[in-house]
């Protein structure tokens, strides 16, 4: 443990003290590390979790915490266990990888290609509006978290690229480092409506007795919850001076503000890898309404397993791949990650190299993959 320690606090930055805690956070056993001799000169940390695509659950691997060691910087170690640990993933039934880049160069040669943003939204507190209080918000008890996460993973189906949370995740929210965040809930209408929302929430003091609302997780699932939502944070506005938390730009929230003046940014784009063609095809939902067929030909330097011919046969929302078909457009594994969770149409993709074919087969994926802009609120 105290090779691993220092490695991921010298890469990192962060105190060694909190190294050995994240680890076992993550769970010992999907650690990974590449050594050269007895020495360990890289390592990472495997998540399993689920992203929402098509809105289902799409069983996903998480990347943490790739780090090398300071004197095998240069020398390819990161590029030798990111290998080993795809096809780990390929091996272990994972149909997608996602991880949050450092570089794009080490993961676009292992397979992974941007697919989706996280963004930073900062709202002064006096442009907000207290529109609704005609119902009450409480502070959250122990007893609600079954029906916190009910909230979510409803929420989060409806958006692509959101996680399907493990207590990996749940844990950042509610222990963020430093920090005590309060969760507040807003109850559903009717008897067993469960939560139409819920906020986590800290104050972080300024010089003065002011301060500033750090929001480590927001949803709201009905427009009844946008306002009640709104509302609650325009109620901090006595000592609050701006609300702050991590959405999207077409998120509901963004949509309601009530004024301009908010800040909206992007703090990172995370990466996908197709692990495994087929089973990720087949594992997403589709539009509904559209009945056809792709014909895709796909290269895969890294995993031989994905390249070749492959049809798509889309139906009910549903989606069918079989090998064969006539190859008409034409990709690499990295294309198909963007293309797979709407991050670039197949027009943009084919101008940005990553994808060849006739305009009327390229109009068809988009239709196929057409969707809200994917983006998630979590880091890990």
């Amino acid at each position: 443990m105290g090779a691993l320690v220092e490695i991921l606090s010298w890469s990192f930055g962060f105190p060694p003290a909190d190294a050995e805690p994240w680890l076992r956070r993550g769970g010992l056993d999907n650690i990974r590390v590449l050594r050269r001799g007895k020495a360990i000169v890289a390592c990472l940390l495997l998540i399993p979790m689920g992203q929402f695509f098509g809105g289902r659950s799409v069983r996903m691997a998480g990347v943490a915490g790739v780090a090398t060691a300071a004197t095998a910087r240069g020398t390819g170690a990161a590029t030798v266990l990111m290998r080993s640990a795809v096809e780990e993933m390929r091996a272990s039934g994972y149909p997608i990888s996602t991880l949050y880049p450092a570089t794009r160069t080490l993961y676009r040669r292992v397979g992974y290609e941007p697919a989706g943003g996280r963004f930073e939204l900062t709202v002064p507190i006096g442009a907000l509006k207290a529109v609704d209080r005609s119902t009450e918000m409480r502070a959250a008890e122990p007893e609600d978290e079954a029906a916190i996460a009910e909230a979510y993973a409803a929420y989060a189906r409806d958006m692509p690229g959101h996680l399907d949370r493990g207590d990996y995740i749940w844990h950042r929210i509610k222990n963020p480092r430093g920090e005590s965040p309060r969760g507040f809930v807003l109850e559903g209408e009717g008897r067993g409506a469960g939560l139409d929302g819920y906020v986590f929430l800290y104050e972080k003091k300024r010089p003065t007795y002011h301060y500033d609302l750090r929001i480590t997780d927001i949803v709201a699932r009905t427009p009844r919850a946008v306002r009640r939502l709104l509302s609650f944070l325009a109620d901090h506005g006595t000592l609050g001076e701006t609300a702050a938390w991590y959405t999207g730009p077409a998120s509901r929230l963004v949509q309601a503000l009530p004024e301009v003046g908010y800040t909206l940014y992007l703090q990172d784009h995370w990466m996908l890898r197709i692990v495994d063609v087929k089973a990720a095809l087949q594992a997403r939902d589709y539009v509904e309404g559209i009945e056809t067929d792709l014909h895709f030909q796909i290269t895969d330097d890294l995993l031989p397993e994905n390249a070749g011919r492959f049809v798509l046969e889309v139906a009910g929302g549903k989606g069918r791949v079989r090998r064969g078909g006539r190859g008409r457009i034409r990709l690499d594994i990295r294309g198909l990650a963007a293309l797979y969770s709407g991050h670039l149409t197949p027009i943009s993709l084919e101008a940005a190299g990553l994808m060849e074919g006739a305009r009327a087969e390229l109009s068809r994926a988009g239709a196929v993959f057409a969707g809200p802009a994917p983006w998630m609120p979590d880091m890990f």
